[in-house]
């Protein structure tokens, strides 16, 4: 956990660029996770290098890829790696439809994907299997046929490539749906920090950005081991 955080914080610290508020940030950082200041500053230089290096990842692992840099990301790469999660999840709905109709958890992934960007296709697919639970595939998607291009696309998803049982799919499509939130977050993390404009705004993004990331590890560890 504490690798995790330092490696995201890492990342966010090296959009700062107002050096009071960056050592603060730093100082902040160490005392979190119990490290001393310069470990934390080797961490953040290690971070650069390796943002600075090309590397090869097809699009579904730049989604998962924790240690980026948010402006080492192209707005392209951002789309696609967000299409081809939203596509998988699509495609799983699509030949899975039992995966979004169980009375205990359908409205909470109703809830999470409608909170994503472009999810509308989704939503509505989930909608449907949750009023009609036997749905045909071709029964799914006629009520898009009127619209071709979209029509067109989901057949084309509705051919699962490749072929998973429903438990892989089940699998699939949390991950996709988990790993598409974290996407989201870090991309509106970065719009945050960018559109602050004076270095006190900028202090409170990261204030506030730290603090989450405290409360998630701490939800993590919540009885963290201390030392006697």
């Amino acid at each position: 956990g504490k690798t995790l955080f330092l490696e995201k914080s890492a990342a966010l610290v090296n959009l700062v660029s107002y050096p009071i508020y960056r050592q603060q940030l730093i100082e902040g950082i160490a005392q979190t996770i119990g490290q001393n200041i310069t470990q934390v500053e080797k961490a953040i230089e290690q971070n650069i290098t390796n943002n600075t290096q090309p590397y090869n990842a097809n699009e579904f692992e730049q989604a998962n890829i924790v240690n980026h840099s948010f402006q080492a990301k192209s707005r392209n790469a951002s789309s696609s790696s967000m299409k081809s999660l939203m596509s998988r999840m699509i495609s799983c709905v699509i030949n899975y439809p039992s995966l979004v109709n169980d009375p205990e958890t359908s409205s909470v992934i109703e809830e999470r994907a409608r909170k994503l960007p472009k999810s509308d296709v989704l939503v509505e697919l989930i909608r449907y299997i949750q009023v009609e639970s036997d749905l045909s595939k071709e029964a799914l998607l006629l009520p898009y046929k009127s619209k071709e291009r979209i029509y067109k696309r989901l057949q084309e998803l509705s051919v699962m490539e490749p072929f998973l049982s429903e438990y892989e799919a089940k699998e699939e499509f949390g991950y996709a749906l988990t790993s598409a939130e974290k996407y989201y977050e870090r991309k509106t993390t970065k719009a945050s920090i960018l559109s602050a404009k004076t270095h006190d705004e900028e202090k409170a993004v990261m204030q506030k950005i730290i603090k989450s990331k405290m409360k998630s590890v701490n939800q993590k560890n919540p009885n963290p081991q201390t030392e006697e």
